[in-house]
This record gives C-alpha cells, sequence and structure tokens, in this order.
C-alpha cells in the first residue's frame, strides 16, 4: 500500500508540469541509453535500458523507460540452479532542480511495472516504483551524460523462495541522453 500512496504523490506533483506555459526554448524532447549496477538476490547485477521524454517547461519532463537484466543471476533450487529473468518498465516523471544550465540536478521517479521469472516457472507481474536523483553535465549541447542514484521498489514479485526484498535495491546509474534540453 505504501508503494501506491508514494505513486499517487509522485504523479500529483507532475500535474503542475501538464499546465505550464512553455515558451518555445522550455519543449524540447530526449532519449538514450542507462546502465543501472544494482543487486538482484543479494548477488550484483547489471540493468541495460533506455529512457525517453518530452519536456513540459523549464522544469519537468515526462516519458518512459525501460530496462532488462543483464547478468547471469541464479537461484540454487534443491534440484539445480536456475537463471532469473527480469525486466521493468513504465512512466517517468523528471523535475529538473537547475534547468537549462551546464551541470543539473534532477529528481526521478519511475511508476511501472515488470516481470520476473525462473527458467522452467511460469513468470510473475508486479508493481514497482524507483526514485531517485540524477546530476548531468552536457558537454555539447544535444548530448548530456548523467551519473544517478535510485531504489528500486517492488511489490508482488513473489517467486519460488524470493520475495520483493530480493528484487528490491539500490542502483547506481550512468545515462546518455540525446536531444533538446
Amino acid at each position: 500500500m505504501k508503494y501506491i500512496i508514494l505513486s499517487a504523490l509522485t504523479l500529483i506533483m507532475a500535474i503542475p508540469a501538464i499546465g505550464q506555459n512553455a515558451s518555445q526554448e522550455d519543449v524540447g524532447g530526449f532519449g538514450g541509453p542507462e546502465i543501472a549496477f544494482s543487486t538482484v538476490n543479494d548477488r550484483s547485477a547489471i540493468f541495460i535500458g533506455g529512457r525517453g521524454a518530452k519536456r513540459a517547461g523549464k522544469h519537468w519532463s515526462i516519458g518512459g523507460g525501460g530496462y532488462g537484466l543483464a547478468s547471469s543471476i541464479e537461484v540454487i533450487d534443491s534440484r539445480e540452479e536456475r537463471a532469473i529473468g527480469l525486466g521493468y518498465g513504465g512512466l517517468i516523471v523528471e523535475y529538473f532542480v537547475l534547468p537549462n544550465r551546464p551541470l543539473q540536478l534532477s529528481i526521478v521517479s519511475l511508476i511501472g511495472g515488470g516481470g520476473v521469472d525462473i527458467k522452467e516457472e511460469k513468470g510473475k507481474a508486479f508493481f514497482v516504483f524507483e526514485p531517485g536523483l540524477e546530476i548531468g553535465y552536457s558537454p555539447a549541447t544535444p548530448f548530456r551524460l548523467g551519473l544517478g542514484i535510485s531504489y528500486r521498489m517492488t511489490q508482488e514479485a513473489h517467486i519460488q523462495r524470493l520475495s520483493d526484498r530480493d528484487f528490491s535495491g539500490l542502483s547506481w546509474r550512468i545515462t546518455f541522453r540525446f536531444g533538446a534540453f
């Protein structure tokens, strides 16, 4: 229930972005790949994915993103070791604390869903909420490099002996964005 409340608050925070009167230079879009370093089942994990968004005024952007587990993580079962498959994505809302500067700080939230499966088992869908912070630097106008930290919270990701705690975790991110900022 607490994840649903956090998600609702994030969406409510985005409502002012929809009503802002944006000038021509405040509107733009961007997208690009991301790499995240995290944990799954208490093991180091790498997620590969990407996100894209449309700017909604100076301070807000709204878009989407998706990520997949690129690491080989296994669960030891009484029978054998079996690989975990994990992916998630959803709506991304971002607030730029310092807009239109070469060095930017932003608050990012992903609200969505995902799926987890273990080899030869039926998959399981789950809810995900991932708030985070990012510092971005634009060495060139159409490019921005970002470093961030986020915390992935899952709900209903129970499969075999694994629980939400095994799929939730802190992530360190490197982002590459291309577009109009």
